[in-house]
């Protein structure tokens, strides 16, 4: 039999205890108190083994200073269970959130989350965010079959605590990627500017993102000084390897189209997460059939906003010279061909780990496209087949080279003098529409009659003889016209996308034109053969670019990458002495 409550003798007790903190609890518990959660929570923290506090040197400091061991193992609850068996990548990550109290002038806590449209990170430490940083990693893609791999580089977080080295400690938070050189692409991570905002609608550059080769890491502060395109300032931050467009902005853009009179919206199908594979048709009288398809790779989102451009302006009343294009021209737009890999936070594969791109066509006995793998591809070849081409452009984001650039047709079997005219105007009357278009550098072309046909822009450009190219943007800044502490954006991808009309305009009367018409073409459009991206990347020691295609280069040629290797590696390292001397 228990004996009665006293009250006046345990409040007594309380008044006059000098136990443990769990000693405390247990009086606390015989007596009926009841804590509000935190309070509860603070005081069995207490109580843990090895909580106690370091003594505080600060007399008028009321804090209380223990550190218990946070342990936020976040299970999200996400099911992605569907008919095809597809082995889908966890999103788990193991925070160890330490010092959640904190007196003026100590450092503050950093919070980490990914769990949104497009997130991806993995975090491995965030005890010393202004010493040697927050450490991370970027997860992977779903396992892709036919590459036999797992791609990663995209990556897009938050990050709640921030310094920019004006708060009481002093010191800006630094942030670590670690395994960088285990990405996909790591030749791209040399003069790589991250993307951050503060609103997630104006993503400004940090210009202290540092390759570190011989650790294998990226990593920047968020010095004050290393982001000066910011025009606001927040402990709260996201941060991106390009700026995202997420599926509600996708959502609100269809909605805007879809109230057009000159636009019918449809939907090819269903992806394998259940979302619309949606198709925006923009006139209807034009007999000439141009495709524009964007973001077969998810994490190149530059695609949608260049789409997003192109749609803009096509369905604006009061542009003249879209009006026209209209007349002979009916656009089949895809803005967003990958949306479940988008949402996932993948770089170039959908839930299945298929990598669009490759899926146009069976490889040996890698069956291409199918319902059960790739039904994005699936759905989109079917209408093709319906409707035709004569026209084709599949939009793109490339890791590496800081240009916008056409990756054209020169290993089809039917290449020869048509198809290379059509190729040369369409990259010349580009460079004359939009001084951010270049046409000198690409990717080596394709060896003649090799073209990979289950590469999109192969595919279609062979199976309807027509012009069909791959339209790459940058990720970083844009060499040709650079612009450092904002980069590549978002306004400049929809502004190029909208100078496609330009380019249908002056291509339409020779796309299906009958007789050699090339020879009669101005002499501005002239075909000229691209040589390898050099600006800012090189080969790799494999060989492996990002892009569609693996040339053949002589020599001499690859000497030369070697050298260009070297004095990108000198200019890296110069860069990253500069942003030390800045931030110090």
């Amino acid at each position: 039999m228990e004996a009665p409550f006293d009250a006046t003798k345990t409040k007594s007790d309380m008044m006059n205890f000098s136990g443990s903190a769990s000693d405390m609890m247990s009086l606390m518990a015989n007596a009926g108190i009841v804590l509000p959660d935190a309070k509860e929570a603070a005081l069995k923290v207490a109580a843990a083994p090895g909580s106690a506090p370091a003594e505080c040197s600060d007399p008028n400091c009321g804090h209380d200073h223990s550190h218990g061991g946070h342990d936020h193992g976040h299970d999200h609850g996400h099911d992605h269970s569907h008919s095809h068996g597809h082995d889908h990548a966890e999103k788990t990550h193991g925070h160890d959130h330490s010092h959640s109290h904190t007196h003026e002038g100590a450092v503050e806590p950093v919070e980490i989350n990914c769990e949104f449209d497009s997130g991806n990170i993995l975090v491995d430490d965030l005890s010393d965010p202004s010493g040697k940083g927050i450490r991370l990693r970027v997860r992977p893609d779903v396992f892709t079959e036919l590459e036999n791999k797992s791609h990663n580089q995209w990556f897009h977080f938050k990050a709640t605590g921030v310094c920019d080295g004006s708060c009481g400690s002093g010191a800006p938070t630094k942030f670590v990627i670690d395994k960088a050189d285990k990405c996909s692409f790591p030749d791209a991570w040399p003069n790589t500017t991250i993307c951050a905002s503060f609103d997630r609608k104006e993503w400004f550059r940090i210009l202290d993102t540092t390759w570190n080769e011989k650790d294998g890491t990226l990593s920047w502060s968020f010095a004050a000084s290393a982001h000066p395109g910011a025009t606001s300032t927040s402990k709260v931050v996201w941060f991106a390897y390009f700026a995202p467009y997420s599926w509600e902005q996708h959502q609100d853009f269809l909605g805007k189209c879809a109230c057009s009179p000159l636009v019918t919206a449809k939907v090819l199908g269903k992806t394998l997460d259940g979302r619309d594979l949606d198709l925006l048709k923009v006139g209807g009288s034009g007999k000439t059939k141009v495709w524009v398809i964007g973001r077969q790779h998810p994490g190149e989102s530059q695609a949608e906003y260049f789409l997003e451009g192109l749609l803009t302006r096509l369905i604006d009343r009061d542009d003249g010279l879209a009006r026209k294009v209209l007349q002979t021209c009916t656009f089949y737009c895809i803005p967003n061909m990958n949306p479940d890999g988008s949402i996932r936070g993948h770089l170039r594969t959908n839930a299945a780990g298929a990598n669009l791109n490759r899926e146009w066509q069976t490889t040996g006995d890698y069956q291409a496209p199918t319902l059960e793998r790739s039904p994005e591809v699936f759905y989109t070849l079917k209408e093709m087949d319906a409707v035709g081409v004569d026209m084709f452009i599949d939009v793109h984001g490339d890791e590496e080279i800081p240009m916008n650039f056409v990756s054209g047709m020169e290993g089809l079997e039917k290449w020869g003098p048509r198809l290379q005219a059509l190729q040369g105007a369409f990259v010349n009357s580009f460079v004359r529409a939009n001084p951010d278009m270049q046409g000198d550098v690409s990717y080596e072309p394709e060896p003649a009659k090799q073209a990979n046909l289950a590469i999109c822009s192969n595919q279609v450009g062979n199976r309807f003889d027509c012009l069909s190219v791959t339209f790459e943007q940058p990720f970083k800044d844009c060499a040709t016209m650079p612009d450092p502490a904002w980069g590549w954006t978002p306004n400049r991808c929809c502004k190029l996308g909208a100078s496609v009309v330009d380019v249908v305009a002056h291509c339409q009367p020779y796309l299906r034109a009958e007789g050699p018409f090339w020879e009669t073409m101005d002499a501005r459009d002239a075909y000229k053969r691209p040589t390898m991206g050099t600006a800012n990347t090189t080969l790799g020691p494999t060989g492996q670019r990002s892009s569609a295609h693996k040339g053949q280069a002589s020599p001499e040629v690859s000497a030369l990458d070697r050298e260009l290797l070297e004095a990108e590696r000198r200019i890296q390292t110069i860069r990253s002495q500069r942003a030390k001397l800045i931030t110090n």
